[in-house]
């Protein structure tokens, strides 16, 4: 049972789930755990007062397979997987039709609204999960989200970009590539959400290709590949030869269990091979935070997540310089291994893990490391570019429609994008971090703030 109250519910975890309501999206599925000891498949207080009440959703609530313990009809639940017999024609036949059109309503209306009902039955015939649905424009798309998405958290003596002009055009220009992750790519998660990609570019062959500028598939003499076997002495030879070393270091996730430490799979050889490179860029691919002993001793590190199928085009676009990083970091990166200091009883739980309390309340990621005086690896919200920008604080204005207008000025010689963070300093009566994370904008415009008052349980 994950144990939390109420107004820690409302002010760290509904956010992303408020603003998925509010984007339009369609469903939402209940898990297998407890919430406040209750299923959260049969949980009126999270499915049916909060997400679809207060949080206005208006589309249907489905159970992850085998979580249904109940009909829970009645409890928010509008949908149970095909495994399960809960949802019969006996159990739902005592209940109210009005509750139960309503459900039927719900789960309806999003197949309308994309546009399923329009499809002829030809179309529907012809439909499968083995269909190879990629597009050229689908592709492009993947990669220009995948390049907006890169985080450039180091950056020493402007390594990056290095562009086409200065550096990939010279014919004597070298690079060497390490890692497992440069020839065999992970670009997403494992379990249920996997999608096999009908074609993945590699990071190695993509450099290949840029280095000798041909298109992808033509090889270069002055590219050097040192896989995770490689012992650290040959890498560092090939290090000590080339103009720039690259290293790409991966690590995943899957549903079905947690990660077992904050580790890249194959790292330690990066703090022993970087020492010898002339320049020294690491791109690390992560579900999550993960731990870097070796930042120092590198260069650049770029950060992208789960980077998605045209990874090794999008990495490139920023490394040459095409693609301007404005991303910022989601997480904070830790030093070491559990430096929130989280206790057995919070994570992974008591009772042999069936009871996790969430006694840290809002005192984890950022907000953690500012109240205990922790210093992170990387900051959430770290994020540098290749141009530089002014905010003229002199221009902030607030009216009373919490909206709020600043003068953002791309002072630099390069095109780019930033993200203004805006974080408030709440009065000490609120019991709230020091400062935190208001509102961070996905576009030009005015910034609304959607929360400027505590959330209180005992007025809700």
């Amino acid at each position: 049972s994950a144990n939390v109250d109420e107004r820690t519910r409302y002010e760290m975890y509904y956010p992303p789930f408020q603003a998925a309501i509010d984007a339009g999206v369609g469903s939402f599925m209940c898990s297998y755990n407890k919430i406040n000891h209750v299923w959260s498949c049969e949980n009126p207080e999270t499915l049916k007062r909060d997400l679809k009440g207060k949080m206005g959703f208006e589309g249907f609530v489905m159970s992850d397979w085998g979580a249904t313990h109940s009909p829970s009809l009645m409890e928010g639940l509008d949908q149970e997987m095909a495994d399960a017999d809960f949802m019969n024609y006996g159990n739902l036949s005592g209940m109210p039709i009005e509750n139960i059109d309503e459900s039927v309503k719900r789960i309806l209306k999003p197949f309308i609204d994309v546009g399923n009902f329009d499809l002829t039955p030809d179309e529907i015939a012809g439909q499968s999960i083995y269909n190879n649905v990629t597009s050229d424009e689908h592709f492009n798309v993947a990669r220009q989200i995948s390049a907006a998405s890169h985080v450039l958290v180091k950056n020493d003596n402007g390594v990056l970009p290095l562009t086409k002009k200065s550096f990939w055009s010279k014919d004597d220009s070298s690079v060497a590539v390490f890692g497992n992750q440069a020839s065999e790519p992970t670009v997403g998660g494992g379990g249920s959400g996997y999608v096999s990609p009908s074609w993945l570019p590699t990071p190695l062959a993509t450099i290949h290709a840029t280095l000798a500028q041909a298109d992808y598939g033509a090889e270069s003499d002055n590219v050097f590949f040192g896989d995770d076997d490689t012992s650290v002495e040959d890498m560092q030879a090939l290090a000590s030869k080339v103009d720039v070393c690259f290293f790409f270091l991966a690590t995943s996730s899957s549903e079905g269990g947690d990660r077992a430490n904050l580790n890249l799979d194959a790292d330690s050889y990066v703090s022993e091979v970087a020492p010898f490179c002339a320049q020294s860029v690491a791109v690390v691919t992560t579900p999550g935070a993960v731990l870097m002993p070796w930042a120092n001793q590198v260069d650049a590190i770029l950060v992208n997540f789960m980077p998605g199928v045209a990874a090794a085009f999008a990495t490139m676009d920023v490394v040459v310089g095409d693609v301007n990083p404005s991303a910022r970091l989601p997480i904070t990166m830790p030093m070491v291994e559990n430096q929130e200091g989280m206790t057995t009883e919070q994570y992974p739980g008591l009772d042999d893990a069936h009871n996790s309390s969430y006694t840290e309340k809002w005192a984890f990621g950022y907000r953690y490391y500012h109240l205990h005086n922790e210093q992170p690896r990387f900051w959430f919200g770290d994020g540098l570019s290749y141009t530089d920008f002014t905010l003229e604080t002199d221009s902030l204005s607030w009216n009373k429609d919490s909206k709020i207008t600043a003068k953002v000025t791309n002072a630099g010689d390069s095109r780019g994008a930033v993200v203004p963070q805006l974080y408030l300093s709440p009065p000490a009566a609120c019991d709230e971090p020091l400062f935190m994370l208001k509102v961070s904008p996905s576009r030009a415009g005015p910034i609304i703030l959607r929360r400027l008052s505590s959330h209180s349980a005992s007025a809700n």
